[in-house]
């Protein structure tokens, strides 16, 4: 990609005051498979089938660093056929620590990853973000939706994550 282009790919202000939902899980895994695991978006695939059909890098974006691009197409909610689609940017990442990622699109959502060594394996921590401003009506059902989106997705990357790591029966 044009390094022009990724600056305005990837030029985004940071949501303020944004409201979020956060869920967290002890996975019995090294904190390096949980990070490489969490950091690929064909991953989002297996741990979310039902919402997640595809997700990929963005070709000619750096890999896990500021500014790469991963996409990834959702199936409609209805199960009507109908699908969208997504992109979002890795603004920060800290070492095999955090990571913030930004969708491009409206209306910007964020997702914060956290791993962290734990004594049983590894704390994965995922904090959604959204525009507090959203209409008064839907703001308490958004909260709630979001709040079970994030803890489903916490557990289906455990539950992908420990049984990757465990022996396949014949």
């Amino acid at each position: 990609m044009h390094p022009a282009l990724l600056r305005a790919c990837t030029r985004r202000e940071l949501l303020r005051n944004p409201a979020q939902a956060s869920a967290a899980a002890l996975i019995r895994a090294p904190i390096s498979q949980v990070w490489d695991i969490v950091c690929a978006p064909a991953s989002l695939r297996h741990a979310d089938p039902q919402r997640v059909l595809y997700g990929g890098q963005v070709p000619g974006t750096p890999s896990r660093q500021p500014g790469d691009m991963q996409y990834y197409v959702h199936g409609h909610p209805a199960g009507d056929g109908r699908m969208t689609a997504s992109v979002y940017v890795l603004t920060a990442v800290e070492g095999q620590r955090s990571a913030l990622i930004v969708q491009l699109s409206a209306p910007h959502f964020e997702v914060l990853r956290t791993v962290t060594p734990d004594p049983g394996g590894t704390r994965l921590e995922l904090t959604y973000r959204w525009p507090a401003r959203t209409p008064r009506k839907s703001r308490e059902a958004l909260g709630r939706l979001m709040a079970g989106e994030v803890r489903a997705t916490v557990s289906s990357y455990r539950d992908l994550i420990e049984a990757a790591g465990q022996p396949r029966r014949r």
